[in-house]
């Protein structure tokens, strides 16, 4: 698979609405950059499905995607993520700021 192809999968998934499609696309996504080693794009997708981390007014990050809680994408994505030592620091970084919302 390359990453063209998995990126088109997801947009598929979106166009059709398919939350389940959407969530099986993302974890072998998120599995892809975590073999190839891609850093820089696995800390895009988990700041994208972080969201802020402090209210603001200009704020329009949707919490949800075809119904599915960003958050919760993120944890499975974690999960993925810390199978892998060589990222142990971007998995550490992420679940700390996933507990400390969990705390307010």
């Amino acid at each position: 698979m390359t990453l063209a192809y998995l990126e088109n999968q997801l947009a598929s998934a979106l166009t059709l609405k398919s939350s389940q499609e959407y969530r099986h696309w993302l974890l072998i996504y998120a599995r892809f950059l975590v073999n190839e080693g891609s850093e820089h794009r696995l800390r895009e997708l988990c700041k994208d499905l972080l969201g802020p981390v402090h209210k603001s007014a200009g704020s329009i990050w949707e919490a949800n995607i075809l119904g599915l809680r960003k958050r919760d994408l993120l944890r499975e994505v974690l999960h993925v993520i810390g199978q892998n030592l060589r990222f142990q620091r971007v998995f550490t970084e992420y679940q700390d700021q996933l507990e400390l919302l969990r705390t307010k």
